[in-house]
């Protein structure tokens, strides 16, 4: 399994999270499971079982601080999704093409089959953020069936690196106990996202190179994500998976398919991540823009 894949699925929920009102980063409609189909990605669960299997699934806890249309904002959330038959994902429309560490997708829409079940009570040990540890229940009958969502506006869940614990008793999947060390905050340095208004802040030419750089640190992984369009279709979504050596690079040969697509969405992401009995826990340090 690629755990680095888990991420950058779950890092695509902000686009889905939150929406853009008068320049802030606010919960959207139906809340904070309120999930968009061509969003998800998540990572093929194996063999089907029944349901006293070990539970297939991944936690993710997310920090991101930076700016929605020129105001700043910092959001954070917790979730969780177990499943225990075989994922599939499917595409319409989907162009594709691969350059150095980053790939591009062009698609009309993206759907999965993953059916959320129950693994009891979720509790999440070690955060800084409010209310820490959390214990919260699943809430069920979405999209993605049962779904585990806590989130927080104005708050930070990671404070000096330490260990963060994620773990549930069983209930329609076994039970299950991750453990990771929270990352290091992560400050980008170029692109400016947290005063970006517009794609020339970032330094956006179509069929030009845009570089980004942070400060190196403790991360496993750094994901960049660059998106369109919010959630319409067709969608526009360069990923990148690269070390934490503090540069990337996304290619000139991947921007210049971009054509007239709207680029609105920027995110550069310090991964944690750890695999124990069937779940991966990944803990995300993240800056990104949203633009108007």
């Amino acid at each position: 399994m690629k755990t680095t894949a888990i991420g950058r699925a779950l890092r695509s929920r902000s686009l889905v999270t939150a929406v853009l009102l008068n320049g802030a980063c606010v919960p959207a409609a139906g809340g904070p499971t309120a999930l968009d189909d061509s969003e998800v990605v998540l990572p093929d669960s194996g063999d089907a079982g029944g349901p006293d299997t070990t539970a297939r699934g991944l936690v993710f806890a997310w920090s991101s601080s930076g700016s929605s249309g020129g105001a700043p904002f910092l959001m954070s959330y917790v979730t969780a999704v177990f499943w225990d038959s075989p994922y599939e994902d499917t595409f319409t429309g989907l162009e594709e093409r691969t350059a150095g560490d980053c790939v591009l997708k062009v698609f009309t829409s993206e759907t999965s089959n993953v059916n959320g079940l129950r693994a009891g009570l979720l509790t999440v040990s070690g955060l800084s953020g409010p209310g820490s540890p959390l214990d919260f229940q699943p809430q069920c009958g979405g999209l993605y069936g049962c779904e585990y969502t806590f989130s927080y506006m104005d708050d930070d869940l990671f404070g000096p690196p330490s260990t963060i614990s994620a773990s549930a008793p069983g209930d329609e999947v076994q039970g299950f106990f991750a453990s990771a060390v929270s990352p290091e905050a992560l400050v980008v340095l170029v692109p400016d996202l947290a005063a970006a208004t517009s794609t020339v802040d970032l330094g956006f030419v179509v069929g030009e190179a845009l570089e980004v750089s942070w400060i190196p640190g403790d991360g496993d992984d750094i994901s960049i994500y660059f998106a369109s369009s919010l959630g319409k279709a067709p969608r526009a979504v360069i990923s990148c998976e690269t070390s934490d050596t503090g540069s990337a690079i996304i290619p000139g040969e991947l921007t210049g398919m971009l054509g007239s697509f709207l680029m609105q969405y920027l995110s550069v992401s310090r991964n944690r991540t750890e695999e124990s009995d069937g779940v991966t826990l990944t803990l995300t340090s993240s800056v990104s823009t949203y633009l108007p």
